[in-house]
């Protein structure tokens, strides 16, 4: 059950319990209107004292789950990033070396090399900045990858 109904709910069930059976408890114990009077001031000021502790408790324990979860998206999200990354500069290192098994083989056309080298020096840049984000966080990461101006050949 969610925090947020089940919080109020069990605030509910236990305020229900706690007004009948103590209000049942003072009429039996008291018998004076003024003890009474007493009586169910101070029964107030314990529901009060009890009711915070409870709502203190369970909001905490609540948030501490919550701070796990997100611990464990952002752990989860940065092992992905990494995993990425490897997968990424591993397929860079097989493009350098076709690009250099190209470069060896008699007929192959220059130019495309020169394409090579450009896609591979931008995806070695692009991949850098992913590495270097200091904090997984959606505007790092943003900033990171969106699209820089290209310097072209002369």
């Amino acid at each position: 059950m969610m925090p947020y109904v089940r919080v109020p709910l069990l605030y509910f069930v236990v305020s229900v319990i706690w007004v009948y059976c103590s209000d049942h408890a003072v009429r039996m114990l008291f018998d004076t209107p003024d003890a009474m009077t007493t009586a169910s001031m101070w029964k107030g000021w314990i529901f009060v004292v009890v009711t915070t502790v409870m709502l203190y408790a369970l909001i905490r324990r609540d948030r501490v789950i919550h701070d796990q979860r997100e611990q464990d998206k952002r752990e989860f999200l940065e092992e992905n990033i990494r995993a990425m990354n490897h997968i990424t500069r591993n397929f860079l290192q097989k493009m350098t070396i076709f690009r250099e098994y190209a470069e060896r083989t008699d007929g192959f056309d220059k130019e495309i090399l020169q394409l090579y080298d450009t896609i591979i020096d931008d995806a070695s840049v692009e991949i850098q900045r992913v590495s270097d984000i200091p904090r997984y966080d959606s505007t790092s990461i943003r900033h990171a990858i969106q699209p820089r101006p290209r310097s072209r050949p002369a």
